[in-house]
């Protein structure tokens, strides 16, 4: 049973919902995959935003576009879904939303999932993706995810660092996944409030990414990251959600290496609630907090 005390009001229907629907030890990963699909087919997409495909470097993506767009500035969207799930249908709404409110373009890309394709491939296409949408001429560009997005973010920033590449102007990550080795106090402490994120799946879904390399390895696991000279921060984390310690020490880190890091903890939230904006209050206000950080 969840406390429901500790959940904000505007959430806990939504996290029943959640909590009936949470994952199966039995369950494939098809099937966790055909899940995850239907349960972003409900949701809704903003209007006075267009989609339509993009290149990515020879890759799969696609653009949003709200209405009355203004300058070049883009965003670069890295779905989550732990590395196994995930698709340009399933962020389709969450991306479009953040179109909405930031007034940026918005570049989903779809990159391949594990187990087919493990670690570097995701990294290899978005750092394709990236270089080709530098390539249009943008002001500036964002690199942004949720989950297992925010880890490919950070670690796709730390592969252009290293490379000489040019870096992003900033990076936003919500309810980031950022220690492969799991090794977060709160995935159990909040386990109730985040039952799509159970460890033993997020274990799965690691060793599926990975194959052989080691969980810690720091260019797939931000938190063993060298973080000096990454791009300014944002990071949103719920409250209740199992990852939250993830973001604590991510900040700290990223602080203690220079980097300009800001964490904000949205109370009585749970993992990756942005999703359900505008439904969930809370998502659109998140949302719009990011559209007024990347503006200052």
């Amino acid at each position: 049973m969840l406390n429901e005390e500790r959940i904000s009001p505007n959430a806990r229907g939504v996290l029943r919902a959640l909590a009936r629907h949470r994952p199966d030890p039995a369950w494939t990963f098809a099937e966790h995959r055909e899940r995850f699909e239907q349960a972003a087919a409900g949701r809704p997409l903003a209007e006075g935003v267009t989609v339509t495909p993009w290149p990515a470097g020879g890759g799969r993506a696609e653009s949003l576009v709200p209405a009355g767009q203004q300058g070049s500035e883009c965003i670069l969207y890295l779905h989550g879904g732990g590395f196994v799930m995930g698709s340009l249908t399933t962020t389709r709404p969450l991306a479009a939303q953040l179109a909405l409110v930031t007034g940026r373009r918005v570049v989903s890309v779809d990159y391949s999932l594990a187990p087919e394709a493990t670690y570097p491939t995701q990294l290899d296409e978005i750092v394709a993706a990236y270089t080709a949408l530098r390539a249009e001429g943008p002001a500036e560009v964002v690199l942004a995810g949720d989950s297992a997005g925010a880890a490919l973010a950070v670690t796709t920033a730390v592969r252009l660092r290293d490379t000489g590449l040019p870096l992003p102007c900033r990076l936003v990550l919500l309810s980031p996944l950022l220690d492969l080795t799991l090794g977060s106090a709160t995935l159990d402490e909040y386990a109730e409030y985040d039952p799509q994120g159970p460890r033993w799946l997020l274990d799965r879904m690691c060793t599926a990414y990975l194959g052989t390399v080691p969980r810690d390895d720091p260019h797939a696991s931000p938190l063993h990251a060298d973080l000096r000279r990454l791009p300014p921060t944002l990071v949103q984390t719920g409250e209740l959600e199992g990852l939250r310690d993830d973001a604590d020490r991510f900040a700290v880190a990223a602080t203690a290496a220079g980097v300009r890091c800001e964490l904000t903890t949205w109370p009585g939230l749970f993992h990756v609630w942005h999703q359900f904006a505008p439904r969930l209050p809370e998502a659109r206000d998140a949302l719009e907090t990011v559209g007024k950080w990347l503006g200052r």
